[in-house]
């Protein structure tokens, strides 16, 4: 079980939306953007190509370098923009639970984090991708294991991203069902968020999801730090 309930949770995390509405609602927008709101490809044109024989072949020929080197591109920007600004608003969200200073989106990019927050973020991303394609559900248990690893790093600046990932493993320990019952409560949350065409994502859930998130993480950090003290 979580170390409070989910309720007790979603409280907390409406009291820290309403202290800092619109830098939440706009560090989310980012946070939503560089995690799954921005997809590689062609703006939205499908292109569908009907095999003909030579002539068609030639055309996949001419186009597959440039789906090669659209990837590339893609991918060196997931891992040396899009993760670092994921664990730089993973970052500002936790910090709003003690209204700290010193958490803006571009200290993730300064010369003390930015190297270990690459490395340390490509290799969550590295290690679920492999068990992903080993099996999904092992895939969604290590999503989930190793969920914590943006907020572990700010907490704990002097861990190599190994250790990172080992205690985001440790904390979730008996927590992963939990976090994942606890995600899979704001489906209605989700559902309102199409019907209204993003806007009560952009101007509420998506905000509000993310606080919640920082909370049940300082929950259980708080948790396993009193069980090793």
């Amino acid at each position: 079980m979580l170390p409070n309930t989910r309720t007790q949770v979603k409280q907390e995390a409406k009291e820290y939306l309403r202290a800092s509405y619109w830098p939440a609602v706009a560090t989310a927008v980012v946070l939503v953007l560089v995690t799954g709101g921005m997809t590689a490809g062609s703006g939205g044109v499908e292109i569908n190509y009907t095999f003909n024989g030579s002539s068609s072949f030639y055309r996949l020929q001419r186009l597959m370098p440039a789906a090669a080197s659209l990837s590339g591109v893609v991918l060196l920007l997931k891992i040396f923009v899009m993760m670092p600004l994921e664990a730089g608003c993973r970052s500002w969200f936790l910090h709003r639970l003690d209204n700290s200073e010193g958490s803006d989106l571009q200290d993730v990019f300064t010369s003390e984090k930015y190297e270990r927050t690459v490395r340390t973020m490509l290799r969550r991303f590295l290690t679920v991708l492999l068990w992903t394609f080993a099996l999904i559900i092992p895939g969604i248990v290590a999503a989930y294991r190793y969920l914590f690893v943006p907020y572990i790093m700010e907490d704990y600046p002097d861990l190599t991203p190994a250790e990172v990932l080992e205690l985001s493993a440790e904390m979730t320990r008996g927590h992963k069902w939990d976090l994942f019952v606890f995600h899979l409560s704001f489906i209605l949350w989700g559902i309102l968020t199409l019907i209204t065409g993003m806007l009560a994502g952009i101007f509420y859930v998506w905000p509000y999801m993310a606080l919640a998130e920082a909370v049940v993480y300082d929950d259980i950090r708080n948790e396993w730090e009193d069980r090793h003290a």
